[in-house]
């Protein structure tokens, strides 16, 4: 076990302390050797090195590797090369989202934007943007999407596919905010013991080498710092759907759903906002997530989900705004729910907690791809 490479990948590590291997996977990559995944997902450990960027924002710094790629424009690769800025002469797709389309543990062919990518182009000249980022919520895609509008850069269409991160991010995931907070208050205490000529030397020292030193994944793992104490303490919430019996009587959860939601609505307004200012068509997409509407046997790596507790709040958030026909929203030709498509597929829908399939992104792509020619891909 020691020799592989894969274990720099933190859920592969946290997958072997709970008595899994690289095989219990193979059912997620039809076709694929134990060597291709160990070198694949050893890959995927470029995306927990994160820096911070515009409007506070984690970001992933850019890589090259054979699986998983980042360009100097923080955009995934879809397989090849991609020109920035895009060429006016092809359809511009501007993919935002969290982990799973970002494509965490699949390699950059099989994400849902190079796939989404794969079924456009035999149809129309277009290039897809694969902005997702992981822990993105709504509300952090549309700071990113508004970071690229600073640069004068418009696109044609932007899609955004969430739903997972919105349900316990939304609730506030104070440990980036106050590590922040403490380095920026640690500076400036030390900047006024310091002589003006000082101080003005230290900072262009700290532009051109402690900010290419600090990285906060050293000391913040987001994954394992949500306040869901309330899930963690519900031994109802655990592991398949036969399990997580909640009743949204109860005020607790209702009102977490519909403060999720009301986040999600408040997103969706300021970014239509600039879309119609700036003449960008734009779609929004509820995407699917492992414990609503799925089946056991869609699922590799149960035993996470004792680790990773939080994302069981999915189910309850997703049952309140599913039942009440996502309100205000569900009469818009801009939004895609697409949450129950597990249906459509008997294979394995998750390669761990969160993360989908490469034969899930393609369904999940071909789905999108019906709804953009539907509402006008020209």
């Amino acid at each position: 076990m020691s020799k592989l490479k894969s274990l720099k990948n933190r859920i592969v590590r946290e997958m072997y302390e709970q008595g899994y291997s690289l095989s219990d996977l193979l059912d997620a990559y039809p076709n694929c050797s134990l060597k291709y995944l160990d070198e694949m997902l050893a890959d995927s450990s470029y995306g927990q090195s994160r820096p911070v960027i515009s409007y506070g924002l984690l970001s992933i710094y850019p890589c090259k590797s054979k699986y998983f790629n980042i360009s100097k424009y923080r955009f995934r690769i879809n397989g090849k090369m991609q020109p920035w800025p895009p060429e006016r002469d092809k359809i511009s797709i501007f993919f935002f989202g969290g982990s799973a389309a970002l494509g965490i543990n699949i390699e950059d062919k099989h994400t849902i934007p190079a796939r989404l990518q794969t079924i456009l182009e035999k149809i129309y000249p277009c290039e897809v943007y694969n902005f997702a980022c992981s822990s993105y919520t709504l509300r952090h895609e549309m700071l990113r999407f508004l970071d690229i509008i600073d640069q004068k850069i418009i696109p044609d269409y932007v899609v955004f596919l969430d739903g997972y991160n919105d349900c316990y991010e939304t609730l506030n995931n104070r440990v980036l905010i106050n590590a922040l907070d403490l380095y920026y208050q640690t500076q400036k205490k030390r900047y006024k013991k310091l002589k003006h000529w000082k101080t003005l030397f230290d900072s262009i020292l700290f532009h051109f080498i402690d900010n290419k030193r600090f990285k906060l994944d050293q000391f913040i793992d987001i994954w394992e710092s949500s306040p869901l104490d309330i899930i963690k303490n519900n031994k109802n919430i655990y592991l398949s759907n036969n399990f997580i019996n909640i009743s949204l009587k109860k005020d607790g959860l209702q009102n977490i759903a519909k403060y999720v939601w009301q986040r999600y609505l408040d997103s969706v307004l300021i970014i239509r906002s600039i879309c119609n200012a700036k003449k960008i068509k734009n779609l929004f997409v509820w995407q699917p997530v492992p414990l609503y509407k799925t089946r056991k046997e869609h699922r590799l790596m149960e035993k996470l989900y004792y680790i990773y507790p939080y994302g069981t709040i999915t189910q309850p958030v997703y049952s309140w705004i599913i039942n009440n026909n996502f309100p205000g929203l569900n009469t818009f030709s801009d939004f895609l729910d697409i949450s129950m498509i597990a249906k459509e597929i008997e294979n394995v829908c998750y390669v761990d907690t969160a993360h989908y399939s490469p034969e899930f992104c393609n369904i999940i792509a071909k789905k999108i791809s019906q709804k953009l020619i539907k509402i006008g891909l020209n």
